[in-house]
């Protein structure tokens, strides 16, 4: 997932702007594919790099209660961020999504490979994403180096979970931001406070993935919201 390559990266090197700034971006991008490639015994791999123009992604034009991101108008990225972005592309061949997000991509590939294949076995998703933990298969820590295997049943419950607590990285309101955004000031800040939230997700840890989903909008029902919010 080379979006998240080029964000960690970007961070970690110094703010160099001369030629040998960018000799030192190369050294480290390539000591840190090694790292990950040598960690899963593979050197065939595909990068995917969302494209930057958020307007383009699908997500804008569903999204009618906030704007899709919205909330990243200010958001400062890493100094050498569009310069790793521009590596990866030109020289490592990474893809360069558009109209969607790489992890959509990155879930279609996987998908795919396992229709064909009919196993999760023999890929990697190599992430600091949550997101892509909706995703069943073999995935790989970019921080901690760390691989674990995530079940369908697991990557559905995730899925579903994050309908009742959003996103506020891409600025997509759960239960509590919802009520916010209808007025409900009073019943948000009583869900926060108390963290009802966080114990609906833990109360359904033993449920089956349907369970889960009928838990969730059972909650949103007992706010007087039903399957219009939810999709």
């Amino acid at each position: 997932y080379a979006d998240m390559v080029a964000k960690k990266k970007g961070l970690t090197v110094k703010k160099r702007i001369n030629i040998g700034g960018e000799h030192e971006l190369r050294r480290n991008l390539n000591r840190m594919l090694a790292q990950i490639y040598d960690d899963l015994g593979t050197r065939n791999a595909k990068l995917y790099i969302t494209h930057s123009k958020v307007a383009g992604n699908f997500r804008s034009k569903l999204a009618t209660i906030l704007p899709y991101k919205g909330n990243r108008t200010d958001s400062i990225k890493p100094f050498h961020y569009k310069k790793i972005r521009r590596i990866l592309v030109q020289e490592y061949g990474a893809i360069l999504v558009e109209g969607q997000e790489a992890d959509d991509a990155i879930a279609i590939e996987q998908m795919q490979y396992f229709k064909k294949h009919g196993s999760y076995d023999m890929t990697y998703i190599a992430t600091i994403d949550k997101d892509l933990r909706q995703v069943p298969g073999q995935h790989y820590n970019l921080n901690t180096r760390h691989i674990d295997y995530i079940d369908e049943d697991t990557a559905l419950k995730n899925f579903y979970r994050q309908l009742l607590t959003g996103d506020a990285t891409d600025n997509i309101p759960g239960l509590v931001n919802l009520l916010k955004a209808k007025g409900r000031e009073e019943e948000a800040n009583h869900l926060a406070h108390h963290k009802y939230i966080s114990k609906f997700v833990e109360a359904t840890v033993d449920y089956s993935p349907s369970e889960v989903y009928n838990y969730i909008l059972g909650r949103y029902e007992s706010y007087g919201f039903g399957q219009k919010e939810l999709d």
